[in-house]
């Protein structure tokens, strides 16, 4: 046997033990890292919710309001664009599929009988499958950002995994509103969304994501809020103070001398 189908022999060999070495490197590193144990709870009730800097909600102290921080690049009232006047309500056109109305009155083939029936089993589908992963959330990261499915690891995201703004429940709640979850919603707006304080985050942390807390927490907010009725809404006055106390959270990150935004923004060296 010659020296080269000698090598080609033993190739598959080499390639297995390096494969699995590689696997064996793998798994210790993975499992060195910090993780709360899988959810097996049943539903019932949720852990207490924390706040930002790791207290109880009991334990809060006293907010920051971010309207009265002075600018340190403030704009000239002369440079700023005045928004446009209307008389009335101005006419916002629509940007949902409008479905046609179907008449009860008209008798409906088999055909039109089935893509209705198929229609509703799909939406049981998506609230059931809805109800299931955020009953993991409710009993095993509630008030926290984000929950692996598969560990049941919490992690925060706005502040380097550190702090937490209730991310996955905010941007949640639009969805929840518009599937019908009513009580689930009143739940997640009284006991965690009233009590969010956007002047705190744990450990010290002090750079924000400004992409995340303005599409997934001011978007959020604001969707719940358009969604859940306006201001006729139930919840319009919580869910619309707490949209204005990010918003003017986040202006402080346009506080630059050329007014562009930071992208992670140092917000505590904004403030002290």
């Amino acid at each position: 046997m010659t020296t080269t189908s000698r090598s080609i022999i033993h190739r598959p060999s080499l390639i297995l033990v390096i494969i699995f070495v590689s696997l064996t490197i793998c798994y210790y590193l993975t499992s060195s890292f910090p993780r709360t144990p899988a959810f097996q709870r049943p539903l019932g009730p949720r852990p207490p919710h924390y706040s930002s800097n790791g207290t109880h909600l009991d334990e809060l102290p006293p907010k920051f309001n971010w309207n009265t921080r002075k600018q340190n690049n403030p704009i000239s009232s002369k440079n700023l664009i005045p928004l446009p006047h209307h008389r009335g309500t101005p006419s916002i056109p629509k940007i949902q599929f409008k479905f046609p109305i179907p008449n009860i009155h008209q008798k409906q083939s088999a055909y039109e009988l089935g893509k209705k029936q198929q229609a509703a089993e799909r939406q049981d589908a998506a609230r059931r499958a809805f109800s299931r992963v955020w009953n993991g959330y409710r009993n095993t990261a509630w008030g926290r950002d984000a929950l692996f499915p598969i560990s049941g690891r919490t992690t925060q995201m706005l502040f380097n995994n550190q702090s937490s703004w209730a991310v996955t429940l905010v941007e949640s709640l639009d969805t929840m509103w518009i599937m019908g979850f009513r009580e689930e919603f009143a739940e997640a707006v009284n006991e965690v969304v009233a009590h969010l304080d956007f002047s705190q985050s744990s450990d010290g942390q002090q750079f924000v994501e400004v992409w995340d807390a303005s599409v997934r927490v001011l978007g959020g907010l604001l969707a719940a809020f358009d969604v859940a009725g306006g201001k006729g809404g139930p919840f319009a006055e919580v869910l619309l103070e707490k949209a204005v106390e990010m918003g003017d959270f986040l202006m402080g990150a346009f506080d630059t001398s050329n007014r562009m935004v930071i992208g992670k923004w140092d917000w505590k060296k904004c403030v002290f």
